[in-house]
């Protein structure tokens, strides 16, 4: 079995959206003949915790850890309840002036030096690094240049495009840029979780380098939903039920729902009784306090970062799943493909977007027709659908996805045409 060194910062114990993805391709390479070997930082007091998670790789990958003396710098998703707006803003303006690429640079030697060790000592066939962080890339890069080995990169956002990128002067988006520019051209191989992500890193490529961008969406292990007992469809709400799973913040905020569920009582299409909104995972004080002052904190519950296993149950005991995306630009938010919908897509619930309507995760929701989508902005929208569902609900009609709909974004597939990724790289042609 053929080794492969996966770069990943983020990995179990950590919680959150950022670690699954290189989770799984870890939990199902094995099957396709790659041994992950898994370079990451030591536990630190991230935010967010799932030991449970290492469970699935146990036996199938084996893990290296190393310190990062800059991990103290890591904020909550939710900063706006732990740290001063004064201490939120020196943080951000010292990391964009003097952290480059990103806050997590300061992992960057310890990771190259073990990795040359693990490299010698495990026999490595292939590098893959996953961002962000975009460290990590820096970090595969470098091991690239030492050792020669075939290097594979995988973006799960955008780099320079980044709505959550902004550069202090210029001069530091040049930087940002030709770094960039010059990683990408090193790698043999470059995957993105979209297609205009895909094609936008395609245009960065010489024309030398053409061709090797591969598109592999996030997905949902259905392992992990067979893991739940007492399928919740059979559950019986008296409430319609809507839910939203994951970390609120400026770019996913939830005052379109929030508003529209009150334009829906006051028009008195629906009584407080009839519905409950349900976020889960991390939310800022000013998330938590807005549906108080329009009066929906009777309808409204918020609970905190959930362990994965839990937080797919809360899933499939919605009757409605709402996602919502939007960035600084709608350049940004059309590039994003954010894990969560995929998970959505594997509950089966049937879901509301409100995102980009020409953005990567409207065309993934049309394509697979597990729901509709709104402009983030159109709240009359928004009513008009989650008055359709209701009514749905109310009438017995709320059906589920075929699964044969959503399958090709099941994480053993995907891990399989990653494998077929990695023969490519190892061959030294492009595709």
């Amino acid at each position: 079995m053929r080794k492969v060194l996966v770069i990943a910062y983020y990995f179990p114990p950590m919680g959150m959206g950022g670690v699954q993805r290189t989770l799984k391709f870890c939990k199902y390479l094995p099957t396709f003949g790659w041994k992950p070997i898994v370079l990451t930082i030591e536990e630190t007091g991230y935010f967010a915790h799932d030991p449970s998670l290492l469970e699935e790789v146990k036996g199938k990958a084996k893990i290296y850890r190393t310190v990062d003396p800059l991990s103290h710098l890591a904020r909550t998703p939710n900063h706006e309840t732990r740290n001063s707006r004064f201490g939120r803003s020196t943080s951000r303006l010292l990391s964009s002036w003097f952290l480059f690429p990103d806050s997590k640079i300061g992992w960057l030697p310890f990771a190259f030096l073990k990795g040359l060790k693990i490299i010698q000592k495990e026999g490595i066939d292939l590098l893959f690094a996953s961002a962000p962080p975009y460290t990590a890339l820096l970090t595969g890069w470098l091991l690239k240049r030492r050792t020669g080995l075939p290097l594979i990169l995988d973006f799960r956002d955008p780099w320079t495009e980044s709505f959550f990128l902004h550069p202090p002067t210029p001069f530091h988006r040049r930087l940002h840029e030709e770094l960039e520019r010059s990683v990408l051209q090193v790698a043999d191989q470059i995957i993105s979780v979209n297609d205009p992500l895909g094609e936008l890193l395609d245009k960065k490529l010489t024309s030398k380098g053409k061709g090797k961008v591969t598109v592999i969406p996030h997905g949902y292990d259905s392992e992990d939903f067979k893991k739940i007992q007492h399928p919740a469809s059979s559950i019986q709400h008296s409430a319609f039920s809507i839910v939203h799973v994951g970390t609120l913040n400026k770019w996913a905020r939830p005052d379109p729902l929030l508003q529209a569920v009150k334009g829906l009582l006051e028009e008195k299409k629906l009584k407080r009784s009839d519905l409950e909104v349900h976020f889960v995972g991390f939310a800022s004080n000013r998330d938590l306090k807005i549906s108080q002052e329009i009066g929906l904190e009777d309808i409204v519950k918020f609970t905190p970062y959930l362990p994965h296993t839990k937080s797919l149950r809360t899933l499939l005991d919605a009757d409605l799943l709402w996602l919502t995306i939007r960035g600084e630009s709608d350049r940004g938010g059309q590039l994003r493909s954010t894990g969560k919908l995929y998970e959505y897509l594997g509950s089966r619930r049937p879901i509301i977007a409100s995102v980009p309507l020409k953005g990567a995760a409207a065309k993934t929701i049309r394509e697979t027709g597990a729901g509709v989508v709104v402009d983030p902005d159109d709240i009359e929208g928004l009513k008009k659908f989650l008055y359709d569902y209701y009514l749905k609900k109310k009438n017995g009609d709320l059906r589920e996805t075929p699964v044969e709909k959503v399958e090709i974004y099941e994480r053993k597939k995907l891990t399989e045409k990653l494998s077929q990724v990695f023969e490519v790289a190892m061959k030294g042609i492009t595709h």
